[in-house]
């Protein structure tokens, strides 16, 4: 042990006479080594290693499965790859109109239409569905009226009346085009629609048998007129002397119109009287009274 320490000793003081007298040559500077840092970094290497073995002997849980890789495929040629089958019907565009029809929320239903009509030439349209009626109105063929209802037979449209706007009138099936559905049209017997307006009528006897004579009976004939300005229905009455009545009805006038109205007795002995034309409806008119005569001879 004492000889090492002699060694030692020796070996430090030949060192410090060399460095002191600078006889040696100076060798580069070798950098030193820290030895604390080293192993800390082979420690955290180490660390690092035994934490990536523990890992991969850790046992996954079963309900997430890791991702796997794909197999690797078989090379294929391209000129052999089989062109995919288009779909029969190929795909639309997002069906938006169908989702609103499938909502809970009814669409709105649409009133029903009403029948229009139109004539190809000017048309009379009358107070009632049948010649025998007045003429209350005209149809020409620029105008489009709608149709308000049909009669029981099926051959007149009641339609608002172009003439007298707020009242209707009738026109014939035949002489008529209507467009749209008919088949909810409200049937109506014979109505009537007055003409607007205070009715002012006139009635006059103008033709009849005065003076006759021969073997009796004998008719006498009597005609007469009734004018109305507004039109619609007149009652009207024959009424001879002491107010009995012979012969009564109806006419149906458009505004400013004349209706021809005839009756006749039969006369079965000689006697003198007197014929007047009533009007009793709707207002009261009557005509002059006329005088007839019959001689009855054997």
């Amino acid at each position: 042990m004492s000889s090492m320490i002699r060694i030692s000793r020796m070996i430090l003081a030949m060192t410090l006479l060399i460095s002191g007298c600078s006889l040696l040559p100076q060798s580069p500077q070798i950098p030193t080594i820290d030895f604390a840092a080293e192993s800390t970094h082979a420690m955290e290497t180490i660390s690092v290693t035994l934490t990536l073995g523990a890992l991969g002997q850790l046992q996954v849980p079963t309900n997430t499965p890791l991702p796997t890789e794909a197999p690797p495929s078989e090379e294929v040629n391209p000129s052999e790859t089989p062109t995919p089958e288009l779909p029969a019907v190929m795909p639309t565009e997002t069906p938006i109109v169908l989702l609103e029809v499938m909502t809970d929320t009814p669409e709105p239903t649409e009133a029903p239409e009403t029948p229009m009509l139109r004539v190809s030439e000017s048309t009379n349209c009358r107070a009632g569905p049948s010649p025998m009626y007045g003429v209350e109105g005209y149809i020409t063929p620029d105008m489009v009226l709608p149709v308000r209802g049909i009669n029981v037979g099926h051959s007149w449209w009641w339609v608002d009346n172009p003439t007298y706007p707020g009242y209707h009138c009738w026109v014939w099936k035949w002489t008529a085009n209507v467009e749209g559905d008919v088949s909810t049209l409200p049937v109506y017997y014979d109505p009537w629609t007055p003409t607007p307006g205070v009715a002012e009528i006139t009635a006059d006897i103008t033709a009849w048998t005065g003076n006759q004579s021969g073997g009796c009976p004998i008719k006498v004939v009597f005609a007469g007129v009734i004018r109305s300005n507004t039109g619609g229905p007149v009652r009207y009455q024959w009424v001879k002397k002491n107010g009995i009545v012979v012969d009564q009805g109806w006419v149906t006038l458009a505004a400013d119109t004349a209706a021809y109205v005839s009756t006749s007795i039969y006369i079965r002995e000689t006697l003198t009287g007197k014929m007047q034309l009533r009007v009793i409806s709707p207002v009261h008119v009557y005509s002059t009274k006329v005088h007839y005569s019959v001689t009855c001879r054997k």
